[in-house]
């Protein structure tokens, strides 16, 4: 590990305190609550890009395959991951279906695609210098990307009309619960705090220092007098265990 820490506010007690760098498997918790403040995972950008196209992929099977096919006293009729839109929008709610298909598509889409090209931009040699904007871009988009919220639908839709017809479950529902399994692990393998340290040492902005740089200056300005601040994990009681310790905080 080096001395390079990132300002970090306890999500328990809402300590900010510096944590370090940390090697693989370790986790580092708050002094004061032991609450678990960030994990040193192996390689966890290779990881999430791997994730990531997989999301890709399984994104482009449910859009373009069969999601579900209905067959009511004879009569068939096959649905898409768009037909649900088009509906709304032929009724004259347009407004409700693009909703639709930008929290189910397209920001899926979009942080996949940010995801993918922060990563790989910052494995080149000379990294874009637009990783920043791009990769906050990915943040704000996480609150909107509801795959798991249309899957529930989907699954409520099918057991109320498998009562009235015979209902055929497409590649596209498979492809779309994959999808969200796969963003899911995506999510969990990106150390969001080590790509905004990458981008900051090795993507500075043209314009200046990054927002999120800006940000941990200021904080650090601001309670640097009023809260204890831990300058390094050894020295001030940060602490950490590894992933089959029990609750007890050990060294870092």
């Amino acid at each position: 590990m080096t001395s390079t820490s990132a300002l970090r506010e306890c999500p328990m007690c809402g300590l900010f305190q510096s944590v370090p760098l940390l090697s693989h498997g370790t986790t580092a918790r708050c002094p004061r609550c032991a609450a678990p403040l960030a994990h040193g995972r192996t390689d966890p950008a290779g990881r999430a890009l791997a994730f990531t196209t997989t999301a890709l992929l399984m994104l482009a099977l449910a859009v373009t395959q069969p999601f579900l096919a209905l067959d009511l006293r004879g009569q068939g009729q096959q649905t898409s991951l768009l037909t649900g839109p088009e509906a709304l929008t032929d009724r004259g709610m347009w407004e409700l279906g693009l909703v639709v298909v930008f929290t189910t598509t397209i920001a899926p889409l979009a942080r996949s695609i940010g995801i993918a090209w922060v990563v790989i931009g910052l494995r080149l040699r000379t990294p874009p210098a637009h990783l920043a904007r791009v990769f906050r871009l990915v943040e704000e988009l996480a609150p909107w990307s509801m795959i798991e919220v249309f899957m529930l639908g989907v699954f409520v839709a099918y057991t109320k009309l498998s009562d009235l017809a015979m209902v055929h479950v497409g590649v596209a529902v498979y492809a779309l619960g994959a999808l969200m399994l796969a963003m899911a692990a995506a999510d969990s393998a990106l150390d969001h705090t080590a790509i905004w340290r990458q981008i900051a040492t090795r993507a500075p902005s043209r314009s200046g220092p990054s927002a999120p740089a800006r940000a941990s200056a200021a904080t650090t300005a601001g309670w640097s007098a009023t809260t204890p601040i831990v300058a390094r994990a050894a020295a001030a009681g940060c602490t950490t265990a590894s992933p089959t310790a029990s609750a007890a905080p050990g060294p870092c």
